[in-house]
């Protein structure tokens, strides 16, 4: 999404708010707690059958997060099969405990796809007050893929931008 700022100290700025990237979709963030049938470890046959009984429906339209907030011991290829199963039902997935640890990763594996053409050669801030908390990881991927094409990169408010980078070499 890109914002045109109209401001006489900020003319012609282009804003990026990376909250607005994130698709408007539901969230669960899924414990695996729910797949342990109330043993203390994971047992493949009980973890299988839960799998094979889940209806997917209910996740269609969602991003997925698995936790593991009981601190289960779990075998390294649980949560492939459940990256598996749930991708087989077109569910995109990761790990991750919070809302935002699950926007985290899903802005930052679509990064490659973030189409950057209005950002050519012009200035850009990546805005820093959002409603949602962004890790340090996701600002610094997306400046640095901002680098690579804009005249001047700035991070923060239009009230106060933090400059990060011009490059003088790009002509208008």
């Amino acid at each position: 999404m890109v914002v045109l700022v109209d401001n006489p100290t900020s003319k012609g700025l282009l804003t990026v708010d990376l909250v607005k990237l994130i698709p408007k979709s539901k969230v669960q963030i899924l414990d695996l707690q729910h797949f342990m049938g109330g043993a203390p470890l994971l047992k493949e046959s009980t973890f299988r059958k839960e799998l094979r009984e889940m209806d997917f429906d209910c996740f269609k339209n969602t991003l997925v997060g698995f936790s593991n907030h009981e601190g289960h011991i779990l075998p390294q290829w649980a949560s492939i099969l459940l990256a598996v199963k749930f991708e087989q039902n077109n569910i995109w997935t990761t790990w991750a405990d919070s809302k935002e640890r699950l926007y985290d990763q899903w802005l930052l594996e679509h990064l490659e796809e973030w189409d950057t053409s209005p950002y050519v050669n012009a200035r850009v801030s990546i805005k820093g007050c959002a409603e949602l908390t962004l890790s340090a990881r996701v600002y610094m991927a997306y400046a640095r893929k901002l680098l690579r094409i804009a005249k001047v990169v700035s991070f923060g408010e239009k009230c106060a931008l933090v400059p990060i980078s011009k490059d003088v070499s790009l002509k208008r």
